[in-house]
């Protein structure tokens, strides 16, 4: 009996998933895929149903951007799959490109009014509705609070950076 790919389901965990946070673009002469669009054709696109996992301590490096392009490996890069299921007013890619421009213009705030606080009271509702859908965020702070670290273990005890500067030799 032949193998119903369309039946077949896989889960894809990618550990620091802000590597791919440039999207799909193809570069040099001879047009060659980057590692994101392989990703994307190769393994998510191909038609077996898969899942994406993806794992990062830094989501967003510069952009919001960043973030988005992460999510499209979720959505198969098709953001009617996201849309739809969101429930927000507007589609994914206005509530980063609004999120993207309220980032920018803080940014050029005074530096006393650059606060933490002042950005997420600028931020759209959608904004905040698409990261509590897709994202699980976790601090070393949570888990020794709320989980049993008897259980799972502690984190490795943070140890003081050691500067050496080491001569230069002559050989």
């Amino acid at each position: 009996m032949p193998l119903n790919y369309n039946s077949v389901k896989s889960l894809g965990v990618i550990d620091d998933s802000h590597n791919f946070r440039n999207g799909g673009e193809v570069y040099g002469e001879d047009r060659r895929e980057n590692r994101y669009l392989r990703l994307m054709n190769r393994v998510i696109r191909t038609g077996v149903k898969t899942k994406v996992l993806m794992l990062s301590a830094t989501p967003v490096n510069n952009r919001f951007t960043d973030l988005r392009h992460q999510l499209e490996l979720a959505y198969e890069g098709n953001p009617s799959l996201i849309n739809d299921k969101l429930g927000t007013k507007r589609t994914i890619d206005e509530i980063f490109r609004s999120a993207q421009k309220v980032f920018n213009s803080w940014n050029r705030l005074e530096e006393r009014e650059r606060t933490t606080d002042s950005l997420l009271k600028s931020l759209d509702f959608d904004f905040f509705e698409v990261l509590d859908s897709v994202t699980i965020t976790r601090s070393r702070k949570h888990i020794e609070k709320y989980y049993n670290m008897g259980e799972i273990g502690s984190f490795p005890e943070r140890l003081k950076p050691i500067s050496l500067r080491p001569r230069l030799t002559d050989l």
